[in-house]
């Protein structure tokens, strides 16, 4: 029975809140954002990297786990086995040592968020985010 219930919360939040949350950002930076979206009116093709972006940047997933056991990070960091951990990828999405100007904003310029190769909608591959699949 508690296995049947955790599958239905997960599919509940799983595929409602975070499909929700990820269409409601995009639309709210679209809105806010006219050059964004006049971009993508004329350039379709760039969509699908797009949405990648609005993923990365808009981040609507936490996740939490369990340690299965004990783990020092540096010297002030100790989880310790059966300590709740909460995976933050949305900070792991705005984390400068991996994405370049990680939270810029659309004051300065046509594209809002830029990838560590480049501005976003560009022709760049798409990259992998933590918990991106």
């Amino acid at each position: 029975p508690e296995v049947v219930v955790g599958i239905t919360n997960l599919l509940i939040i799983a595929g409602i809140d975070t499909t929700w949350s990820s269409i409601g950002s995009s639309l709210w930076h679209l809105a806010t954002h006219p050059a964004d979206r006049e971009r993508l009116a004329a350039e379709p093709e760039i969509l699908p990297i797009a949405v990648e972006e609005f993923l990365r940047f808009y981040a609507p997933v936490t996740m939490a786990r369990v340690a299965e056991h004990d783990v020092e990070f540096n010297e002030d960091v100790h989880i310790q086995r059966g300590d709740k951990i909460l995976m933050n990828f949305p900070a792991a999405c705005h984390d400068p040592e991996h994405f370049e100007d990680p939270d810029t904003s659309s004051s300065t310029g046509p594209a809002t968020v830029t990838w560590r190769s480049g501005q976003a909608f560009t022709d760049a591959p798409v990259r992998t985010w933590l918990g991106s699949r």
